[in-house]
């Protein structure tokens, strides 16, 4: 009964595009389901952020934390679903709507210069660069993909302008 958010991370590309191209729906059907099942377990119903596990702290118990890279990784894979699944698949509508209520909730989050601290929710936390990488770039894809609002273009821009301050030329 452990869940990691962290596993749809690697999980959801590998069986979905294992799938695209072996032609083995079954695949992408468990993809699917992986990653909706975690976002269904780990689920904060207050902020709709992802806690990072379950069952590790002891049986059932889901963690408290609404870490910024956790939530990355969670938003890596619903991006990589809503980008490359197949149109007709008849889940597709419930991974777009699942992620255009993640994302929604995740754009809250962000600080004023565009970023997101590692616990999400406190701003006393650090700017966490891993997470608002993942986070940054998920949040693209639903962009490029017109699966949420224009007006969250500038918060994608602003995002990725102050994440150039955290790159150093070398």
């Amino acid at each position: 009964h452990q869940i990691f958010i962290d596993v749809a991370f690697a999980v959801t590309p590998y069986l979905l595009y294992s799938g695209l191209k072996f032609n083995k729906p079954e695949y992408i059907d468990y993809a699917i389901f992986h990653t909706l099942e975690s976002f269904r377990i780990l689920k904060d119903e207050k902020t709709g952020l992802l806690h990072q596990g379950r069952g590790f702290q002891r049986e059932g118990k889901i963690s408290e934390d609404t870490w910024s890279r956790g939530n990355g990784w969670g938003a890596f894979a619903l991006a990589i679903l809503v980008r490359d699944l197949p149109q007709s698949h008849p889940k597709r509508s419930e991974v777009v709507k699942v992620a255009q209520q993640f994302f929604t909730a995740v754009i809250k989050y962000q600080d004023k210069q565009g970023l997101w601290y590692q616990e999400m929710t406190d701003p006393e936390s650090y700017i966490e660069t891993s997470g608002s990488g993942i986070l940054l770039y998920s949040l693209g894809i639903m962009l490029e993909k017109n699966l949420l609002d224009k007006k969250y273009q500038k918060n994608l821009e602003k995002g990725l302008s102050a994440y150039l301050d955290y790159i150093g030329p070398d």
